[in-house]
């Protein structure tokens, strides 16, 4: 009878789920601890699992050895945070008058680079805010319109 599959979890860095990370691994087995090169790949999220197979328990007789899955576990990070579907977020401190009057700010990534961003006045926003509201304003009216037709 194939060997039991084995899940355990592997706690990663953003920045190792980002570039992707070879690591040595010790799992306690049957037989006494077993240490195991894994190559993580770029890209990984919280709770993906990594297969790895033929690393589970032992077979009975001849039949094969069970699957090791290893689960992603995100650390904390100090800057950066995951939100969504896996979207990096980090707070951008800005003066009010930057705020106000729009700037050219740097923005840290996580490579470790600085990247130039602009930031919108907020006369460009609130602009934006009016235009989406008198899009919404146009669609509700459409929608009553059709409504009347049904």
């Amino acid at each position: 009878m194939r060997g039991s599959d084995i899940e355990a979890e592997i706690p990663l860095t953003l920045e190792e789920a980002h570039h992707g990370i070879r690591r040595s691994i010790t799992l306690q087995g049957p037989d006494g601890p077993k240490t195991l090169e894994v190559t993580i790949p770029a890209g990984v999220r919280e709770g993906s699992l990594i297969r790895l197979a033929g690393q589970g328990e032992p077979g009975v007789g001849n039949a094969p050895a069970g699957d090791l899955f290893l689960r992603v576990r995100l650390e904390p990070h100090p800057l950066f945070r995951i939100v969504g579907d896996g979207d990096v977020q980090i707070d951008l401190p800005v003066a009010p008058w930057e705020a106000a009057l729009g700037a050219r700010v740097t923005v840290l990534t996580l490579d470790g680079s600085d990247v130039g961003a602009n930031l919108p006045s907020i006369a460009v926003i609130l602009d934006m805010l009016d235009r989406l509201a008198a899009l919404q304003r146009e669609n509700e009216w459409l929608r009553s319109q059709n409504e009347g037709n049904e």
